[in-house]
Order: structure tokens, then sequence, then C-alpha cells
């Protein structure tokens, strides 16, 4: 009797320790292998939770449930997997998911392929992890780069474009040194939106021949400004050619402001000034024609020199322009044929006197002519030099309209550098 009742209190005593309707734990979950063995199989935990897990039941419903199934082996096999390798329970409860680090001791190989799920490479190395770099931004392509700086993979917020112009007299006398002249002009722009644009230009000119107690450089005038440009599509024409065709335009305002010796002589305040441009494809990738309009006003100090012309106070200029794409050579860039006619005309501030004649030189109205006729080759977007043959002269010749476009003593050629970084 006594040896009976010493059998069953050997039974009953996990129910009192545990209480009553909970079953005890096994000998791999009191050590911890029941939590790293669900971890191997793939099967949430509490440290390891699936995204879609169901809320974790009460002790009495868990001791009522049945016991999970076993995933199925996609292999087909049917063996047993292997016992995991046993880890202390103080691990077990402070490991984290087996999808955001490597367990410190992993289950072998056979269970890992046959019961784990392939794991996304983002979920291994989160983006807060110390050693994870954020992916870089896509670069221009090479051809497409339109600046010296995106040519090679960088877009720094300044772009910076630079001319170097040489021209000459078509022809020249004994001593062309008086004649020849080099120009520099440099503009820095910042683009903070597509489209938009702010800009500060500035240049030199250099003379080859100058004064005893002068240099031959001289700063030429410095403009602020702003600029926008956009494209209208012009799908809604009833012409096949342009319907896939956009017509760009462009708008700025600048002033300029007295910098160089011509300028300041004059007591020029600022020039305030409006641009607008427009251009539209007559023939799609081959020829391009547009229109340049600028109108500027000029504040001086006095309205005349002292035994000069009236200053002039109203500048306006149009230029009708035509570039043709003659030579395509693919990566090594394209042959551009240019040609523009320009008129400009200046409405000069009222003089003292009111004798002047209006078909006199001393007029209030001026009006001045142009042409440029050149070509330009463009290895790259950001890279062009250019070779034209110009001429500009006033209408009125000592008091009479005299427009000769031929005449070689006003002719100039001129071969241009432009590199934009």
């Amino acid at each position: 009797m006594l040896r009976a009742s010493i059998v069953a209190l050997s039974l009953a005593w996990p129910a009192l320790l545990w209480g009553a309707g909970e079953a005890p734990p096994s000998a791999a979950e009191a050590t911890g292998d029941g939590q790293q063995a669900k971890a191997a199989e793939g099967t949430p935990s509490v440290a390891n939770p699936a995204p879609d897990a169901p809320v974790a039941k009460a002790p009495e419903e868990a001791a009522q449930a049945p016991p999970p199934a076993k995933p199925p082996d996609p292999a087909g096999a049917t063996a047993e997997a292997p016992a995991p390798v046993a880890m202390p329970a103080e691990a077990a409860a402070t490991r984290v998911s087996a999808t955001a680090a490597p367990s410190p001791a992993p289950a072998p190989a056979a269970a890992t392929e046959a019961t784990t799920k392939p794991v996304p490479a983002a979920a291994v190395a989160p983006a807060t992890s110390p050693s994870a770099t954020p992916a870089p931004a896509v670069a221009t392509k090479p051809e497409e780069a339109a600046t010296l700086a995106e040519y090679f993979g960088h877009k720094p917020p300044l772009s910076l474009s630079a001319t170097a112009e040489y021209r000459q007299p078509a022809i020249v006398d004994q001593d062309p040194a008086n004649d020849l002249m080099m120009l520099y002009d440099f503009s820095l722009t910042h683009r903070p939106e597509k489209g938009v644009s702010v800009f500060l230009t500035f240049g030199l000119q250099q003379r080859f021949v100058a004064e005893g107690s002068e240099s031959g450089w001289l700063f030429k005038d410095v403009a602020l400004g702003a600029g926008y440009s956009h494209k209208i599509p012009l799908s809604g024409l009833n012409v096949s050619f342009l319907a896939q065709q956009k017509l760009a335009l462009a708008y700025s305002l600048r002033a300029w402001l007295p910098t160089s010796r011509a300028s300041i002589n004059q007591d020029l305040h600022a020039a305030p000034e409006a641009r607008a441009s427009v251009g539209i494809p007559v023939l799609p990738d081959w020829i391009s024609l547009s229109l340049d309009l600028r109108a500027q006003y000029r504040f001086h100090q006095y309205a005349e020199r002292v035994g000069g012309d009236p200053l002039n106070r109203f500048v306006l200029f149009l230029a009708p322009a035509l570039e043709a794409e003659v030579l395509k050579l693919g990566s090594w860039g394209n042959v551009v044929v240019q040609a523009d006619v320009n008129w400009g005309w200046v409405n000069r501030y009222p003089p003292r006197s009111s004798l002047e004649s209006a078909a006199s030189g001393r007029s209030t109205w001026a009006q001045d002519y142009g042409w440029d006729l050149g070509v330009a080759y463009q290895p790259k977007p950001w890279a062009e030099i250019a070779f034209s043959v110009q001429q500009g002269a006033p209408v009125l010749r000592d008091g009479v309209v005299n427009v000769d476009p031929l005449d070689r003593d006003e002719t100039e050629l001129v071969l241009d550098l432009s590199l934009t970084f």
C-alpha cells in the first residue's frame, strides 16, 4: 500500500508544480532546444514571429490545442532531421529573429535546406545596419552629359561656361596688332529647379597693343540675371513631321553693371535687359530656326559727353538664325552650319541742341545691321569649336543711308572655343 502511494505521488507532482490543465515542458524545451528547433524549421515563435502569425493562445488553450503539423519535406524525404545542437535557455530567450541575423549555432544543412524559406537580401542586411551604404544615385550617361562635370559622373550645384574668342579683320594692314583682339567670357549658372537658372556673367578683353603705362587686359561689363526655359509640344498642329517635335522657349532678365572702361567713362549706373528666344525645328533632326529678341535700357548719369554724341538710352536687337546639322559622326560628335542676320535699333538721349537734323548721324534714332556665317564642330554637348565670318556696320554713314553687306573693311574672322564645366 505504501509503495502504491509513492508511485502515485511521483506521477502527480509535475501537475501540481506546473498547474492543472498545463502540460510540463519537455526536456528539449527546458534546455532551450525546442526554441532553436522551431527557428531551424521556420516555425513562428515568440522571438521570431511570422508576419501573419495568429495571436498567441492562453496556457489553457495551448494545452488543448493539437501539436502543429510538421511541414512537408519538399524533397520528398521521410527521414527525421537531425536534432539541433543544444543552446542555453538564456540565449534562447534573447535570440533575435532568424531573418534579421544568423543563429550563433546554425542547424545542420539538411534541416535548413528542407524546411527554411529563402530570406530576401534586404532582410539579411537592413538599411539601418552601420555597414549598409545607400545606393548611389543614377549617374548621367556620358553621351548625355551637358557639362564636363556630368561627363565624369558629378553634379555640382554650379556650372561654369567659358568661351575664348579670337577676332581679326578679314583684311589686315601693315600693323595688324592694333586690330587683333581676344575676348574671354565666363558664366556661373545655378539651376535650382528644372528650367530655372540664376547666372553671373563676366569677361575680359585682351588687346595685343597697349600704351606704355597700361596693360592690354580690360574688364568687360558684369551681368546678374535669372532665366526660365521650357518646351511646348507641337502635336496639336496638323503637320505630320512636326507632331513629335517641341517648340523651345527661353526668357531671361539681367542687369549689366559698369565694370568696363567704356561704361565707366560714360557714367553708366546700370543697364537692365530683357531677352526672349524661340526655336522651332523646320526639318526635324536636321534644320532648325530660331529668333532672338532683346530690349535694354541704359541709365547714365549724363545724357551726353562733352563734345560728343548723346548717349544710348534704348537698345533693341533682333536676330533670326538658321542652324543645320550637316554631318553626324556618332560618338565623334556633330558638325553644324550656322547663319543669322541681325538688326539693332538705338534710341539716344535727346540732345541739348534743337538744331539736330533727323538725317544726321547725331539723330535720336540710329540703326545697325549685321550677319554671321559659320561652321561649328561639337565633339560633346559640353564642348564646341566654331569658325565664322561676321560683319556689322551702321545703316547711316555721314548722314546718308549706305548699306554694304560685303564691305571687306568691316568683315571680321572669328574663332571660338567653348567649354561647359
